[in-house]
This record gives structure tokens, C-alpha cells and sequence, in this order.
């Protein structure tokens, strides 16, 4: 994916023993920044075709330098030309050290508000086991010891260890760095083995004949490259240096940043001051410059992108630091935030920023994070125009520069002695969204033919199609696409490729606020649950296929009819923090109707995953309107991730059962997000050492599916989804007037 010219790669040293010398295992971190966790995953770059005259090669240097970037990406490159003859597609690129993976729970994202936590409080293990002499488990949100409690603790020591928990703070950054830390410390150790124990046949062969022929002694390993994904919609505010001293609290690791999270920008955003701006928006542009701006951003005006909640946080700031008559404020607003924000930026520029010597201030940030603010002309490739009109002076010069850029020079000095494994020219590539990651890990890259449907906390269908950046009035791209459908939204990934789709901000939230509703607290209790649903999902499927009642109900234009079903059934808005796709209604909430004495907690269950299937199946609808060839498309499958729809055979009938599509698991595509990551790097890495571009782009193979699970769509559940859908689409209807 990079574009910068690439510098002569330097040479590595090799390890050298008493008795010969091996090259160093070349390795990809992927960091994943989650809204929930911080995941570092490493990867080797597999040579899937490496020669004898290579081998030679690579025996004879054994005693020289040896450049295993240079080496690999060769090796990547000869398995890439060749990919196009493997039956099924490509075989994968990299392979995950699962056993070195290391993972932060943490929430980084507050509810409604959408700021992003920057700091957190916490304590360590060692100093739990001082304080109390035991070892506990603690609870992120209430900081209480959850197990492993000794009785013999006393008042004070407990309090002691109370004290030193609400004390001690992790920033975002801090866990960032330490999630690397321990990735870091398992590679070094060599712990065997490398490969994960559910790691298919295929897979352990692989990892063998790589091992075979890199083979190493512990600490014999660098990093060459560094991907990042992260949550998106996100964007930190950096302090001008002159405010640093005069404003507090700050993060000591970072002083350019406030802690309270205050000057930050998510996706989860959902407050009413922040919807009253974007309703101010549609009324100040009219419904024909929505549109337009829609078609140029592919985002709507909503509370989950930047220019509402830009506006309203420049509106605030201007308000709460001066009690001068409002016609002074407006006439100061731009002079008193330039003050505060000098720049806007994202978590990934960040943490490159912090690790290498360039100034946090020059950093851009990429495609896929501009385009995710909803303030990207996604066909141009630039800051959308009429956007930057509606924002303050001070905030338009404060935004990025936009770019594919790839930062390399290695670390900087403090950095350089905690993780000496990094190469001198280590390359760190800008940070990609998630989605766009999560459709790349789970193989999704060859247009219309997969679909990528992720249900982890949120959810959301996506397609990556080819349609590059291109001139003013200029067409063109292979993805038939002319117009994005309102309801689903349309974000750049890099100069080439966009991704298109739709997202609910509640996905696998509406079961976790289900399980806290009901105090489902065992996963036992819970599965216990969910197998009930499923037979009764099962019993009502085939009782609507075989009623000619409920038949004529889906067939019937009556609205008393429509109007009494809807009343009998359950019915649920899975809209707990609002909706964004596919309507995009400013103040949507949740809302249940049907309730009665004989409603259970497995009817509830059902009614909870059937809401959110229906929501998805809606934006796959919207697919065929955006993408002309997708309804002569016979053999496209749905490729689920995402946490919570990999754990629920349930769910994933569903999905299949109202889609009509056949739903399927990947063994490769199992935390595909990081995988995606991973896969952006190793093809970056070998378009910078190979002269074609043609073979090295995002869709440069479509990689085999090593299909682990099936769910096959049952045509006698058709009907039962049409009364479903009918029924879910009339109480939005209905419910509508009262978001307003």
C-alpha cells in the first residue's frame, strides 16, 4: 500500500554462535485497537515458493550480512506470481504466532458521549500480590477483586490495596506499549510451540518448512514492519505547544494531550448536543446539499461522524471559557480554540509519532481514517470542500494531511533500548480502519463475490470494491458503482480501493446489555439459553411455512392486518445507541413491543438476535442497488468474524436462513482484523521491493477459504422472514416520529 520512496534497505547483522550463524526470523507486528481491547499479534511472512538456487544462496550468506527483508519479500513476491495457478485461490501470506499474542481488555471508548478514554485507572499484579498476599482477578469498571480473596485479609490491607488501584493510571499509549512488551518478551523467550494447537494441517506444514528453513535459537528474530488498525470513526486533539504548561491534567508519557478525553472524536458519539448540531445542518444546507455532500463523503450528517461533533465541541469550548456577551464570543471563538487545538490527528499517527522521531504535529493520517470522519470526497481524495466551509477557521487548519504514507528510520532512542529487536529501518505503515482490515483478513477482497459481515460489539456488512481516486469529472473503477444508496455509507481504503457498507452501532452490545438485563452471568447459563432459542427459532420458522394465515399476512397490503400481526409478535429496535445504518435517524432509540405476561427470557434472546440479523440483512439489500453486478453474482457467500456471530451457530443460521445466503467460517480469518493489518504490511513490503504494482495491490490474489463451518440458508424459513421483516420495518415507521 505504501507510496514513499523507499530509501537502500540496510543490512542485519547476523546472530553468530560459536559454531555457525542464522539469519534473524523476519517478523510483522500487527497491533489491533479495539473500542474493547488492545491486541499485538505477531506474523511470519510465509515463502511459499522458495528454490533450490535460493536456498543456496541463502546457505552461502550464512556467514555474511543478510538482508531478510529483502529476502522475504523476493520469496513473497515469486508465491504471489504464482498464486493465480493454486486451485481455490491463493494460499495465505502470513501466519500468526498465536502463543505470543497479547491482548489489553479495555474499554476505550465511553457510551453516548463517545469520548475516548485516554486514561484509565489500574493496578498490577505484583502489587496486589504486596498488598493483600493473594493473587486476584480485577474488574476493570469497579476496581473490586472479582475472585481469589483471602479471608484472612484484614480492613486496612484491603483499603491499602483500594488506595493503590484508584493511584496508579495506564494511558491508551502505556497499554499499547505494554501490550507490545509482552508480545515482545514471548518471542524472545522462544517459547515452543510457535504455532497455535487449532491450526490446521495445512497451516502446521507451513510453519514447519518455514522453520525448516529459518531456523533460529531464541532472540534470533526482528521487526521489519508494523501495522495498525483501530476503532473508527476516532480523532485526538493535540496541544499547540504553548498551552502544554497551562493546561492540566496532561499525560505524562504525552504532553501534548489531555487526558479527560474532552478533545476527542469517535464513532460511538450519540449526545443530544450533538444531534441538535446536525440537525441545525440539515436545515441550514436543504435536502438537495445533503445529498450532494452524501454522494461526495459517502457518510450522512449524523452524530457518528466528525462535522457534528466538531462543531458542537468548538460551539462548547467557546461557551464554557468565557462569560462575555455571546456577539463578543463568536467574534473571539476562533482565537480561544486555536489556543487549545493545534492539530487533529488519530490514536495510530500517535503511537508512530511517540516511537520515531517524527513530530507529532507533521504526522498525516491515512486514507481510511479521513475518510471515516464523513469529511472525505472519497472519489477525489481530499478534504470534501463544502465540509471544511462549515467548521471554524481554526479547526479546517488544524485538520491532517491526508496520505499512504510509509513511516520508516526505525525507532528513537528510548524506544530503540526497550525493543532493540526493531530493525534500524523498521517500517511503521499508517493506521487502517478496522473494517476495512476485518473484510482483508477474512478474504474479502475479490468484490462481489464475498461479503464480509462482522458482529463483534457493533456490527456491519462490507465490500471492498476497486475504484480509484480519480480527477474531477473523470469515471471509471471496476466496481459498477455510480451512487451510494442512502443507508449505506462508502469510505476510501487506499488511492485505489473503497469499502462499502452499512454498520449498526449495536451488535453483540444488544446481547451483553441482554445477559446484564436478565443476570445471565455464566456463559453456561447463558448457552443454556440460547439453545432454547434455538429450538424455538426452529419450531416458529416451520410453523410460518406451513400457515396459510401468516402467508397471506406477507402477501396482504392491509393495514389493519399489518397492524394487529405487528401488535401480537415480539419486536425489537436494536437502536441502544442510536441508529446509523440503514437509516441514519438522529435520536433513534431501542424500543420492544409485544411484551405480555408469557414473554420469557428465551423468547427475549431470540427477538435480540433476529433484530439484529434484520438490521443486517437490510443493508445487504441496499447492496444490489450500489453494485450492478452483484445480482448476477450466484456463488457469493457471506465470510463471518467478529467475536460474538464466531461463537453463535445460532446467529449464523439466522443470518443465512433471512439472507438467503450461505454464511460460512474461516479457519485462517479467526481475529481477521489483525490479520488484515498483517496482510497490508507484507504486501506493502513486497510492492516496495518488486517492480510491478499490478501484482501486489490489495486484491493481488483471492486467497483460498479454509472453510471450517457452513450454515446453508433453509427455504422454508423464507417466509418466516418476510412477516419478520415487514413487522420490524412498520414499527420504525412508527416510531420514527417521536426521534424527531
Amino acid at each position: 500500500m505504501g507510496t514513499a520512496e523507499m530509501t537502500p534497505v540496510a543490512k542485519t547483522t547476523t546472530t553468530t554462535t560459536a559454531t555457525r550463524t542464522r539469519t534473524r526470523r523476519p517478523i510483522i507486528l500487527s497491533i489491533d485497537i479495539g473500542s474493547s481491547s488492545i491486541r499485538c499479534t505477531p506474523y511470519m511472512i510465509v515463502s511459499h515458493v522458495v528454490g533450490e538456487d535460493r536456498r543456496e544462496k541463502e546457505e552461502e550468506q550464512e556467514e555474511t550480512d543478510f538482508d531478510s527483508t529483502a529476502a522475504v519479500a523476493a520469496a513473497t513476491a515469486a508465491a504471489t506470481s504464482t498464486a493465480a495457478t493454486s486451485l481455490g485461490g491463493a494460499p495465505p501470506l502470513v501466519l500468526p504466532i498465536r502463543t505470543c499474542s497479547s491482548v489489553c481488555q479495555r474499554s476505550s471508548v465511553e457510551p453516548e458521549t463517545g469520548r475516548i478514554l485516554l486514561e484509565r485507572s489500574t493496578t498490577s499484579y505484583r502489587e496486589q500480590d504486596l498488598l493483600t498476599g493473594t493473587t486476584a482477578t480485577w474488574n476493570e469498571q469497579d476496581r473490586a477483586p472479582v475472585g481469589g480473596s483471602d479471608d484472612s485479609t484484614n480492613a486496612s490491607t484491603a483499603a491499602a490495596a483500594a488506595a493503590a488501584i484508584t493511584t496508579c493510571c495506564s494511558s491508551l499509549w502505556q497499554d499499547i506499549d505494554s501490550c507490545i512488551d509482552n508480545t515482545l518478551q514471548c518471542l524472545r523467550r522462544g517459547d515452543e510451540p510457535w504455532r497455535s494447537a487449532d491450526d490446521n494441517d495445512e497451516q502446521q506444514q507451513q510453519q514447519q518448512q518455514f522453520d525448516s528453513s529459518h531456523s533460529s535459537p531464541p532472540h534470533s528474530f526482528e521487526i521489519v514492519a508494523v501495522g495498525i488498525t483501530s476503532f473508527v470513526m476516532n480523532l485526538v486533539g493535540i496541544r499547540s505547544s504553548s498551552s502544554i504548561k497551562e493546561e492540566q491534567p496532561i499525560l505524562v508519557d504525552i504532553p501534548h494531550i489531555i487526558t479527560d478525553g474532552k478533545y476527542t472524536c469517535s464513532y460511538a458519539c450519540n449526545t443530544t448536543r450533538v444531534q441538535q448540531e446536525c440537525l441545525k445542518l440539515h436545515q441550514l444546507l436543504g435536502e438537495e446539499r445533503v445529498g450532494k455532500l452524501y454522494q461526495r463523503t459517502g457518510a450522512p450528517i449524523h452524530p457518528a461522524y466528525a462535522l457534528g461533533q466538531l462543531r458542537a465541541l468548538y460551539h462548547d469550548v467557546m461557551e464554557e471559557e468565557s462569560e462575555e456577551p455571546k456577539q463578543q464570543m463568536m467574534m473571539k471563538r476562533d482565537i480561544k480554540v486555536d489556543k487549545k487545538i493545534s492539530k487533529w490527528t488519530s490514536i495510530a499517527s500517535i503511537c508512530i509519532s511517540n516511537w520515531t522521531e517524527r513530530d507529532i504535529h507533521s504526522m498525516p493520517i491515512s486514507y481510511s481514517e479521513a475518510s471515516w470522519t464523513g469529511m472525505f470526497d472519497f472519489w477525489l481524495g481530499k478534504w470534501d470542500e463544502e465540509c471544511l466551509s462549515l467548521l471554524p477557521i481554526s479547526c479546517r487548519n488544524a485538520l491532517p494531511q491526508v496520505g499512504q504514507e510509509v513511516v520508516e528510520g526505525g525507532l528513537n532512542g528510548e524506544y530503540q533500548q526497550r525493543w532493540p529487536e526493531f530493525r534500524n529501518d523498521c517500517k511503521f505503515l499508517l493506521g487502517c480502519g478496522d473494517g476495512a482490515c476485518a473484510n482483508i483478513g477474512s478474504k474479502c477482497t475479490s468484490g462481489v463475490n464475498r461479503i464480509a459481515v462482522t458482529i463483534g460489539t457493533s456490527a456491519a456488512a462490507r465490500l471492498l470494491l476497486r475504484l480509484p481516486v480519480r480527477d474531477e469529472g473523470s469515471v471509471g473503477g471496476d466496481a459498477s458503482l455510480d451512487e451510494i444508496p442512502m443507508g449505506l455509507f462508502c469510505y476510501r481504503v487506499d488511492k485505489d480501493h473503497v469499502l462499502l457498507g452499512g454498520a449498526l452501532t449495536d451488535g453483540g452490545s444488544v446481547i451483553a446489555w441482554l445477559r446484564q438485563l436478565l443476570n445471565l452471568k455464566s456463559q453456561d447459563e447463558y448457552h443454556d439459553c440460547e439453545q432454547k432459542a434455538l429450538v424455538e427459532y426452529r419450531r416458529a420458522a416451520c410453523t410460518a411455512s406451513h400457515d396459510e394465515k401468516k402467508t397471506n399476512t406477507v402477501h396482504s397490503s392491509s393495514s389493519s392486518s399489518s397492524s394487529s400481526s405487528s401488535n401480537k409478535v415480539l419486536t425489537f429496535l436494536p437502536f441502544l445507541s442510536g441508529e446509523r445504518s440503514t437509516g441514519f435517524r438522529v435520536g433513534a432509540t431501542g424500543f420492544i413491543s409485544g411484551l405480555s405476561r408469557c414473554t420469557t427470557s428465551v423468547d427475549l434472546l431470540r427477538e435480540c438476535l433476529e433484530s439484529v440479523v434484520l438490521r443486517i440483512n437490510a443493508i445487504l439489500e441496499l447492496f444490489q442497488k450500489a453494485v450492478i453486478r452483484l445480482d448476477h453474482v450466484s456463488d457469493a457467500v457471506i465470510v463471518a468474524s467478529g467475536n460474538a456471530l464466531e461463537k453463535s451457530d445460532l446467529w449464523r443460521e439466522m443470518l443465512a436462513d433471512c439472507s438467503g445466503m450461505t454464511v460460512v467460517l474461516d479457519e485462517d480469518a479467526h481475529e481477521g482484523t489483525s490479520r488484515g493489518a498483517a496482510l497490508l504490511v507484507a504486501k506493502m513490503l513486497v510492492e516496495e521491493m518488486s517492480c510491478c504494482k499490478s501484482t501486489t495491490s490489495i486484491e493481488m490474489s483471492k486467497e483460498k477459504l479454509s472453510v471450517s463451518h457452513q450454515s446453508t440458508p433453509d427455504e422454508l424459513c423464507r417466509r418466516y422472514w418476510m412477516v419478520k421483516k415487514q413487522i420490524q420495518n412498520q414499527l420504525i415507521d412508527t416510531m420514527e416520529s417521536s426521534w424527531k
